[in-house]
């Protein structure tokens, strides 16, 4: 029995060391080629891109994930050494030996508790973390268009700042500074295009293909629904009760309780000292878990507020741009002011749109994050 209590003992001791969720590795197992068809008039090859929903994205993250793998089989070899723990302790005919053997059921059944909530969460994770790559890429390609739409109109503006510095009326400084802005213009356009093969990168590593690999993503745009006045007491509470994280040091702190009340200097090879540091640490970890959830909730409601109130501030600057670029469509056809003038007061409006769909899906993560604690630490 004691040889058993001794391997026991030995099993919980490499359990208990890898239930904290490990780093998803970055390995590549599976590829996915896009088709590609030939022109055969030009002579030339181009890539069809694959078309994929967020859903199908999730499913992909999900299945690929090392992190949820081992927290699945760590959790099953956990459940076979609790049989074994289980069965051990019905038979236990020494109360020290028994007394362990209870030590090591108890640990068990926390770390398949763990192992548990380690999967839920990782999934809670995946789902958020497609989502915000889904919406950087909308995003980056949203940018790159309005970029394109603003260097078609510098270049409109550097023809008619050529001729009026051959004419003498601006400056070589006044040209130069033009060209500049149009130069910046694209450089700027080609980061975003880096950005957007990075996002696409991203994805990619979730989900275990070709990092190289591009997509037509499919998204529905979110409802977008104001949370309001938010209660941010309610809401850090709410956030403490649901965290997985807390409620993982609450059980260690438990634990380690567990373990202090029943310490004996005969049947353990530790200081009480020990036993009750490590107690101590367990508590401090809760309270310090507890208080970044707390603060992170706190910093989280502030910014929702901040964001909706901008969101409502761009709307009305919206509307008020909109009439603008109706006044000037009107004045161009009236022949009181240029193509030029209409086409920047369009570039405002187009960016102010862009940034209002933007503002949408960056809510959606937020009432994500305001939804499940996990998410935030």
């Amino acid at each position: 029995m004691k040889r058993k209590l001794i391997a026991l003992t030995l099993a919980i001791s490499a359990v208990l060391s890898s239930t904290t969720m490990a780093d998803q590795k970055i390995v590549t197992k599976r590829t996915y080629v896009n088709p590609v068809t030939v022109n055969k008039k030009e002579g030339t090859t181009a890539v069809d891109k694959k078309s994929i929903t967020v859903e199908e994205a999730v499913e992909k993250a999900i299945a690929y994930s090392s992190t949820l793998k081992s927290a699945k089989e760590n959790q099953e070899v956990a459940k076979l050494n609790l049989d074994d723990a289980s069965f051990a302790f019905m038979y236990a005919t020494e109360w020290a030996e028994s007394d362990a053997l209870a030590a090591t059921v108890q640990n068990l059944n926390m770390a398949i508790r763990n192992y548990k909530s380690t999967q839920e969460t990782t999934k809670q994770s995946i789902e958020y973390n497609v989502k915000k790559i889904f919406y950087g890429i909308l995003d980056c390609k949203r940018n790159i268009k309005l970029y394109e739409e603003s260097i078609a109109l510098q270049e409109k503006n550097l023809k008619i700042a050529d001729v009026q510095y051959k004419l003498g009326k601006i400056s070589k400084t006044e040209y130069d500074a033009q060209y500049s802005a149009y130069e910046t213009a694209k450089t700027n356009k080609k980061a975003l295009e880096n950005a957007l093969n990075t996002t696409y990168a991203s994805l990619n590593v979730l989900m275990g293909t070709n990092i190289t690999t591009e997509y037509d993503i499919i998204v529905d745009t979110p409802e977008y629904r104001e949370l309001g006045n938010i209660n941010v007491e309610n809401a850090m509470n709410y956030a403490v009760s649901t965290n997985a994280t807390l409620k993982s040091a609450e059980d260690n702190a438990q634990t380690k309780k567990y373990a202090l009340e029943r310490y004996s200097s005969v049947n353990s090879s530790s200081k009480r000292e020990e036993v009750l540091y490590a107690y101590s640490a367990a508590t401090r970890s809760v309270d310090n878990t507890r208080a970044s959830i707390q603060s992170a909730v706190k910093t989280l409601c502030e910014n929702i507020s901040a964001q909706e109130q901008t969101h409502r501030d761009n709307i009305k600057n919206l509307a008020t741009e909109t009439d603008k670029l109706t006044v000037l469509e009107t004045q161009y056809k009236l022949g009181k002011t240029t193509q030029v003038a209409v086409d920047a007061q369009q570039l405002a409006v187009d960016k102010l749109k862009a940034t209002i769909e933007s503002e949408v899906f960056a809510h959606d993560l937020l009432v994500m994050q305001y939804n499940n604690s996990n998410l935030l630490i």
